[in-house]
């Protein structure tokens, strides 16, 4: 089975821009030429950037996604998508990406009820028989969800009886209700996604974490209120990314651990007065129990949603001040960051044009991304307790905040993997991507960025108390401006503030300088958590084994869900 070589969905999955529309996925998928094929759930391309920019560059006038017919942009497939969001691709019906999930809620009741001899091995044997044919043409884009028949639920239990005319299928809604079968239905959905995300953020924060391991040197000017602060590294913002990212993480991780319980079996929300068993269902569904107070689920249909748009809000939120953040640096102002020309826009009039709108449309789906996750807070208050049909629209809501997350994790990966290296030729684009560290180097040495570090190691070296010296090197900035130095605190300047706040401090003009300098500053902060070399290796350290003892978490999970569903689709005996 294709998978996505970063989330793990099986390929072709969802809308993923089918090349060839009038075939069955899987097999536009297999025809489609390699640099079109991409995941549907997340936008990662089946092949990495590299083999991009030398499949490209080898038809260079050929490429359909080259628009305005320029050289200076070449965005892919999925990139074009992600920058058109809506405006020409629909985004398909709700329920038809909960198919695969409602068979598997079905495939475990009908186990369970047979289990129970609350239906017989004949009949349970004739509605799996039919769920795994439903699966076939399913996954060979043969079974479409028809609205007239209202959902998914209908839909499948309608083609078991009326289109392969089993008549057990109409005992497979036995001790159940379509409450608690959407909620399981998204439940697993749900599940599904925290796994695609759990695994993308994780693969952003090891690029992230690599790519910084590249820049332990790369001198930096730190900025508070857009303006020069004090002395840092592109490694150390780097890592900062890669902490906010595990947090996310961490979040998913919680999510997994507290909504994993089976609703199913909670029927209308006031259970049944069939022996039915849920700890059964739960153990075929993944889940690690049944949640344990059947009103509970279906009143707080919002809850999983809600907790898991939050956490995507938070991310999208990193991901749009990185975006920002890499935004200024590419602007000619700058002129530090080289924005790899895939994930840049040109204009219909202007030739000159490379804009960075991968990064602008990340700041917009962050901003998507908050108003559902307060859409899904809304809905899921001052309801009577049970059922309130208000709540379908949970579905919508969550569904569009992972659609439109997603690829953006994934969009970001390839940026910093691609864009965030130090400066080199490209030998496909012939240009060079990249962060221009010597550019970066030499930026950090203005705006009296050093004079921070210069009051600190003067108030080391002397003893003399710190709001004083903060006093005399304000005086000492100003002095400096005065005569015509607008990068670093001069000699003059410093002696002449010292000796109109009455301090006696011999401090010679080389040792002024040399303490605002740029690598002397770094070399003297090795405090944890700081810009230092040693200080940003072990940060780097621990986060890579965040990284691997993660996925190996996550990868663990995914085996084991994955396990449960085959066995839960095996057509063998029951009984």
């Amino acid at each position: 089975m294709n998978t996505c070589r970063v989330c793990g969905e099986p390929q072709p999955a969802g809308a993923w821009g089918n090349a060839f529309p009038g075939l069955p996925p899987l097999v536009a998928w297999e025809q489609a030429p390699l640099e079109q094929r991409y995941c549907g759930v997340c936008g990662t391309p089946a092949c990495d950037d590299d083999t991009l920019d030398r499949l490209q560059s080898q038809q260079l006038e050929q490429s359909p996604a080259r628009l305005y017919g320029t050289s200076l942009v070449s965005p892919t497939p999925e990139v074009v998508a992600f920058m058109a969001g809506w405006d020409v691709a629909t985004k398909g019906a709700a329920d038809q990406a909960l198919v695969p999930f409602d068979l598997w809620v079905n495939r475990a009741h009908t186990r369970m009820l047979v289990a129970q001899a609350i239906l017989t091995p004949g009949q349970g044997q004739a509605i799996l028989r039919g769920l795994d044919e439903l699966e076939q043409r399913y996954r060979a884009g043969q079974f479409v969800v028809r609205p007239a028949l209202e959902d998914v639920h209908t839909n499948i239990e309608k083609f078991l009886t009326d289109d392969l005319g089993i008549e057990a299928g109409l005992a497979m809604h036995t001790a159940r209700s379509r409450n608690d079968q959407i909620v399981t239905d998204m439940r697993l959905w749900m599940r599904a996604r925290v796994v695609n995300l759990a695994r993308l953020s994780l693969g952003l924060m090891q690029v992230l974490t690599e790519v910084a391991r590249l820049h332990l040197d790369s001198v930096m000017a730190g900025y508070t209120h857009h303006q020069h602060a004090t002395i840092s590294t592109f490694g150390h913002h780097l890592a900062a990314y890669a902490e906010a990212i595990r947090r996310v993480v961490q979040r998913l991780h919680f999510w997994y651990e507290t909504f994993n319980y089976s609703p199913l079996g909670c029927v209308t929300g006031f259970s049944t007065t069939f022996p039915i068993d849920r700890h059964l269902t739960a153990e075929l569904l993944g889940c690690y129990g049944p949640e344990p107070n059947s009103i509970d689920p279906v009143t707080s249909r919002w809850e999983p949603e809600a907790e898991l748009a939050q956490s995507l809000a938070v991310l999208l939120a990193h991901l749009s001040s990185m975006a920002q953040t890499f935004i200024l640096l590419s602007t000619q102002e700058f002129s530090v960051l080289k924005l790899h020309p895939r994930f840049c826009s040109g204009s219909s009039i202007m030739p000159q044009k490379v804009n960075p709108d991968t990064l602008e449309v990340i700041k917009a789906k962050a901003t998507e991304v908050t108003s559902r996750l307060t859409a899904l807070l809304t809905l899921g208050r001052a309801n009577l307790t049970g059922y309130n049909r208000e709540q379908q629209w949970t579905k919508y809501l969550i569904m569009e905040t992972c659609l439109e997350s997603l690829p953006a994790v994934s969009i970001m990966t390839r940026i910093v993997a691609h864009s965030c290296r130090p400066l080199q030729p490209n030998p496909w684009l012939q240009r060079d991507v990249g962060i221009d560290t010597a550019r970066l180097h030499a930026m950090a040495g203005t705006g009296f960025a050093g004079a921070t570090e210069l009051l600190e190691q003067l108030v080391t070296q002397t003893g003399i108390e710190f709001r004083r010296l903060k006093r005399v090197m304000e005086y000492a900035v100003a002095l400096s401006l005065q005569q015509g130095a607008s990068d670093s605190v001069t000699h003059a300047a410093l002696s002449q503030a010292l000796q109109e706040e009455g301090l006696e401090v011999l401090v010679d003009a080389a040792t002024v300088q040399r303490l605002q300098e740029p690598v002397t500053i770094l070399a003297a902060k090795q405090v944890t958590g700081g810009p230092g070399r040693q200080a940003l290796e072990a940060e780097l350290t621990q986060l890579a084994t965040f990284v691997a003892t993660q996925s190996q978490t996550w990868q663990t999970r995914s085996q084991e869900l994955q396990a449960r569903y085959e066995q839960c689709g095996q057509c063998s005996e029951v009984s």
